[in-house]
């Protein structure tokens, strides 16, 4: 998990040394067993396409 949070905090650094403003989105799970799941079904072709679009519209109403 601490790879994920340098990661952003590496993104956050080189926005702010670029003088840029952006939205840094990470994912931090403490468990690894919530993935299995998504892993099960992806390896089964169980998942379903995602609209991106109308999901960045969905993220933008939320802020």
């Amino acid at each position: 998990s601490s790879h994920a949070i340098l990661a952003a905090i590496n993104e956050a650094k080189d926005a702010q040394a670029k003088g840029e403003d952006r939205t840094i989105l990470f994912n931090l799970s403490g468990h690894g067993h919530f993935d299995l799941a998504a892993y099960a079904a992806y390896n089964a072709g169980e998942l379903k396409d995602f609209d991106f679009a109308a999901g960045a519209t969905l993220c933008d109403d939320a802020l």
